[in-house]
């Protein structure tokens, strides 16, 4: 647990580094940003309550009276609200994003 009554975590985003980039760790060396590499990041999550008070005197401060239930839904083919899928791993190839 972390201050305020939130929970701490340790969050791994794993990278599997590209062949031929790998560099070997250097004993006693501070980390170094090599691309490929996985990043372990501590988060500190607020309890329910702080964050809906947090979101609450956000909503306030942009002149919002009610934060939305709920975002993202749209109509299907049936006509009908619910979620959608979409894939967009063509849209992250490396060579795409460099294009942009």
């Amino acid at each position: 647990e972390g201050g305020g009554g939130g929970k701490r975590l340790r969050v791994l985003c794993y990278r599997e580094p590209p062949a031929g980039l790998v560099a070997p760790p250097t004993p006693g060396a501070p980390p170094v940003a090599v691309p490929g590499r996985s990043l372990l990041l501590d988060v500190i999550m607020p309890s329910a309550a702080a964050a809906t008070d947090g979101m609450a005197a956000a909503g306030e401060a942009a002149g919002e009276a009610e934060v939305p239930k709920a975002l993202g839904w749209e109509r299907n083919q049936a006509g009908r609200l619910g979620a959608r899928l979409m894939d967009l791993s063509t849209q992250m190839r490396p060579e795409a994003l460099a294009e942009e």
